[in-house]
């Protein structure tokens, strides 16, 4: 998604290179370190991270255009929007998943907001139509 949306060829090699390193070490993590039946605290943590980075990149992207463009009607806003709210929220939970457990009540419940709210950003997503830049 985000390799589409870069205009510049450094952040499409960079989307690649971060794609290929989060899944080398979710795959190592699965296999070596945390197992396959546990909660993925390592592994949920390094893909918020990677995708934290993306949404990031992509901001920055559209603060560097020349072009004027309406945020409200352009859908990669909003999922990047989303995917940002969501993961830099949750990556403090998955990284105290270990350590709190199931002990804290109100974690899943925090999860689910955020989920809620970043869903409720795709779906503004979904509504809108790409406006072409001024």
């Amino acid at each position: 998604m985000y390799f589409h949306a870069f205009n510049k060829l450094v952040f499409k090699r960079l989307s690649i290179a971060l794609a290929v390193i989060t899944g080398a070490l979710i795959f190592i993590n699965a296999f070596f370190i945390e197992g396959l039946l546990k909660f993925p605290s390592v592994g949920n943590t390094i893909l918020s991270v990677t995708l934290i980075l993306l949404s990031l990149l992509y901001f920055w992207q559209l603060l560097d255009q020349a072009e004027i463009v309406r945020l409200e009607k352009q859908p990669m806003f909003w999922i990047s929007a989303g995917v940002l709210s969501y993961c830099s929220i949750n990556i403090f939970l998955f990284m105290l998943m270990r350590s709190l457990g199931s002990l804290s009540p109100n974690f899943w419940t925090i999860h689910s907001i955020i989920n809620i709210i970043a869903n409720l950003l795709f779906a503004i997503a979904l509504f809108c139509k790409p406006q072409k830049t001024i």
